[in-house]
This record gives structure tokens, sequence and C-alpha cells, in this order.
């Protein structure tokens, strides 16, 4: 992933799947975002104007915590 930000926008059926993204920042615009990344344990939530810098390579998931479309930005790094 290298350039712009990208803009996506999920139904709560779907998940986005996102590898080799280190450094890249998840910017969440519209609801709350679930998100879990290969080696962190932790599950992460986040809502509107929160965001997440993804710290590895492996696989992220990104998915809607709640039954709403969410909206998000991916920040590449620089």
């Amino acid at each position: 992933m290298s350039g712009r930000p990208t803009s996506h926008r999920l139904t709560p059926a779907e998940l986005f799947r996102l590898k080799r993204a280190q450094g890249t920042i998840v910017r969440v615009q519209c609801g709350t975002v679930w998100l879990t990344e290969h080696g962190d344990w932790r599950d992460h939530f986040l809502s509107r104007t929160q965001s997440y810098r993804i710290r590895g390579h492996g696989l992220v998931l990104i998915g809607a915590a709640n039954p709403q479309v969410i909206e998000f930005d991916l920040v590449p790094p620089p």
C-alpha cells in the first residue's frame, strides 16, 4: 500500500482484510470499528475520529463492532 489515503465503507456483514501494512493508520469516519491484528491478542474498538497505527506485517481484520455501516480511511506510512 502506498500513496494517498483511501476511503472504505463496509456493511455489518463485511470484513476488510489487510496484509503487509505496517505503519498504515486506520482512521474512523463513521460508526464503531472492530480491528484485530495478527500477533496482538487484543481486539481494538475505534469510534469516529479515533485512529490506530498498524504495528506488524501480518493479517489485519477490520469490521463493524455494531450492526451499522462503518466508514474508515487507510493512510499509508510516509
